[in-house]
């Protein structure tokens, strides 16, 4: 279940940090994981795939633990009824 906070004032914040950001940093993988929760929470689905789909490739660059992303996006494909994509990204929580 997603945790609740204010993902309206956060969206517009979480925005401007990533129009900021080279984009390049660790730090805008987890912005843009953050930002795709609050777009999640907004039923605004297809932005928070790109969102988190992003910072996951990132992490997978950075060959950093993305145990956390892959739940997102689990988490995000669950509550937009996508239960075929939620599966496949639940299959790599389970191989790890």
């Amino acid at each position: 279940m997603l945790r609740k906070y204010p993902c309206t004032a956060s969206n517009s914040l979480l925005r401007k940090i990533l129009q900021q950001s080279s984009g390049e940093a660790r730090d805008a993988a987890y912005t843009r994981i953050d930002f795709g929760i609050c777009l999640t929470r907004l039923e605004r689905f297809e932005d928070a795939e790109e969102q988190l789909l992003r910072g996951y490739k990132k992490l997978i660059q950075d060959s950093v633990s993305t145990e956390r992303v892959v739940a997102r996006l689990v988490q995000l494909y669950e509550t937009w009824g996508k239960p075929e994509k939620a599966a496949e990204y639940r299959a790599i929580l389970t191989e790890k």
